[in-house]
């Protein structure tokens, strides 16, 4: 009888060994929740020579059939390596496995379905491996081996709206500044109530087609005592790039901090439009969605709704009341017909104690300035995005009101 029940017990410290083991041989489970799936990698996953980066492209930029995708990718000795990528189609997989261009020596197979949609894996070229330094080859392939097993037990669910998937979410992360320096999230959100943080590149046009206007908006911020951050990404390895970005910068009087984008950051990897724009609180928190393309009417608009908003209890924004001595001075901008909300305005006194005022036009396309007695102001219109700028500037002299009607641009 105790034979028996020692038996039995070497058999369940067994059992629950085995279990133990293969627990701990899983690594946590990894959500691609733009794409709509989470894997479970091996733990060995997480201690490796070279840099592992999982990016949740969402919305793909491939042919048409493919509607998001998710990549895998290995960094090392200036080299990367796709590991292999995750497609969602309402194409078959036998279908878009045709559609795709792929050589002949990449594992293409289907993982799973829902509904009237298609998960399949396209792995890596062999031949991009040997690219990579000796010491790192080893290494790459056991990865790329072990991605599609760890992909057959691959759970789906809905994929998020892109543009709310991170909404909420805590924006952390540890890079460089364009001069070198070691710098946080922490050290750059901490300064503001609020931060713009915008995700450009100096290969994108439209992020360039916006710097003139979010150094101006950068100055209205700075009033109320919120900021701009921009993380530089270059898609191609670029000599001197803190060089190069900052001399692209210069070109636009960015003054605003710039940093490297860090390159393990889920959320910056997850990213795959430029610019591509967020507001975060003091603490990194993700408010409202995210804002692709250059947009900085809206840019405006949600830095307004966000400084009135109760949860934030955050000051409103500059009062408009008259002081003690002098007035209101209100600037109207129309486009002859309705109110064109959003145009930065510039009020300023050019004396020797002069100061300058920045507002931008609210719902009824007025901007309001406090002035004091006595003083000349010059007004300008810096910004009208969609609209040709005044050439001349206009002045006051007291409280009053001036139109301004302006023509959309060619």
């Amino acid at each position: 009888m105790k034979k028996s029940l020692c038996l039995l017990l070497v058999l369940l410290l067994t059992v629950f060994f085995c279990l133990s083991a293969s627990a701990a041989a899983e690594g946590p489970k990894e959500n691609f929740k733009l794409t709509g799936f989470r894997v479970s990698w091996p733990e060995s996953f997480r201690q490796t020579k070279g840099t592992l980066i999982f990016r949740d492209l969402g919305c793909a930029n491939y042919a048409n059939p493919v509607l998001f995708a998710a990549q895998f990718d290995y960094l090392a000795g200036g080299q990367s390596v796709v590991l292999g990528r995750v497609f969602l189609s309402d194409f078959a997989p036998e279908k878009l496995g045709l559609i795709l261009n792929r050589e002949d020596d990449q594992e293409y197979f289907p993982l799973t379905s829902r509904e009237d949609m298609y998960y399949s894996y396209l792995g890596p070229h062999a031949e991009s491996i040997e690219e990579l330094p000796a010491e790192y080859r080893e290494e790459c392939r056991m990865i790329a081996s072990q991605i599609p097993e760890a992909l057959k037990s691959v759970e789906i669910f809905d994929p998020m709206d892109p543009v709310k998937a991170f909404n909420g979410d805590t924006l952390r992360f540890e890079t460089t500044d364009l001069d070198g320096n070691p710098v946080s999230s922490a050290d750059l959100f901490q300064k503001n109530k609020i931060t713009l943080v915008n995700l450009w590149g100096t290969w994108c046009p439209n992020c360039e087609m916006e710097m003139a206007d979010l150094a101006q908006l950068h100055e209205l911020m700075q009033q109320k005592g919120c900021g701009i951050v921009g993380v530089e990404y270059e898609t191609q390895p670029i000599d001197n790039v803190r060089q190069f970005a900052k001399d692209f910068l210069n070109k636009y009087g960015i003054t605003y901090p710039n940093v490297l984008k860090p390159g393990n950051n889920d959320i910056f990897n997850s990213l795959n439009a430029y610019p591509t724009s967020m507001f975060v609180d003091s603490n990194g928190k993700i408010l409202g969605d995210l804002i692709f393309g250059a947009q900085v009417d809206t840019y405006i608009s949600t830095l307004e709704s966000l400084l009135a908003s109760e949860d934030l209890s955050l000051p409103e924004a500059e009062p408009a009341a008259a002081p003690s001595q002098g007035g209101v001075f209100t600037v109207t901008v129309t486009d002859g017909t309705n109110p064109i909300q959003g145009v930065m305005i510039k009020f300023c006194y050019e004396g020797p104690d002069g100061t300058c005022t920045i507002q931008p036009t609210d719902m009824s396309g007025k901007a309001f300035f406090n002035m004091e007695a006595g003083k000349e102001y010059e007004i300008e219109v810096l910004m009208a995005t969609g609209y040709e700028k005044p050439e001349e500037t206009s002045k006051a002299t007291e409280p009053g009101e001036l139109t301004l009607v302006l023509k959309k641009a060619e």
